[in-house]
């Protein structure tokens, strides 16, 4: 890699239309959350890190325990995973996110945990 590329994929990041994130995985709260996070849902990507609920408050009612309580599952057991489930936008929209989540762990425990969020709806 050359010296721009911290900078390079940080600007591709930046440009697609996804939420980049990392959570501390004890807690599941978000560490960093990419500026995309307000274009796509509304909410300013301070509003995900200062926050420890945010991201359980905007999922959907419908779908919160479940999505909760799987995501809780696979960090545990140090699988990565995808989820489907809907959030409520700023706006009060419903939007389908797909959630792949990746893990870094070591000696069966999780170390760090990351993933992207797209917008499914269709």
């Amino acid at each position: 890699m050359t010296t721009g590329s911290a900078e390079f994929y940080r600007d591709l990041v930046e440009s697609l239309d996804a939420i980049f994130w990392e959570a501390d995985p004890a807690t599941l709260r978000f560490t960093a959350v990419s500026l995309n996070a307000e274009a796509l849902l509304g909410y300013p990507s301070s509003a995900w890190t200062s926050n420890q609920n945010f991201w359980g408050e905007i999922i959907h009612p419908d779908d919160r325990e479940r999505t909760l309580v799987t995501r809780l599952l696979n960090i545990r057991q140090c699988e990565d995973h995808r989820l489907d489930y809907r959030v409520i936008t700023a706006d009060g929209r419903t939007r389908w996110i797909r959630d792949c989540v990746r893990l870094k762990c070591e000696g069966g425990q999780p170390k760090q945990v990351c993933g992207v969020m797209i917008d499914v709806t269709v």
